[in-house]
């Protein structure tokens, strides 16, 4: 569980693809398979954000913030509501749904 303003959880992990784009095809294509709505994508930055939504009653949904170099990646889902301190598990988990499937299509 997280704790902090707002709660998040974040992640680095190496990968093999060439380019943005075919990263950004495969990130793509997770966050459809999970119903995540891609919000915002910058290829000069690197950078994909998507708005996961809310389930249950814990929490009012989260971002998760994809941020690509040539050589790694970082993820980063964290509460929308900037007050929300504490997220019980649940960036975590998407973290973890999201990994599940990109590591499915790449070799990390």
């Amino acid at each position: 569980m997280a704790i902090g303003f707002p709660a998040k959880y974040t992640i680095q992990k190496e990968h093999a693809l060439k380019n943005f784009q075919a990263f950004s095809d495969v990130v793509n294509e997770a966050f459809t398979a999970l119903g995540w709505k891609n919000l915002k994508e910058d290829q000069e930055r690197g950078q994909i954000i998507a708005q996961i939504p809310a389930t249950g009653s814990l929490t009012l949904g989260e971002l998760c913030k994809v941020q690509y170099t040539s050589t790694h990646f970082i993820l980063e889902s964290r509460c929308i509501l900037f007050t929300q301190f504490v997220d019980f598990g649940k960036n975590k988990r998407n973290i973890k749904s999201l990994l599940s499937i990109v590591n499915q299509s790449i070799d990390v």
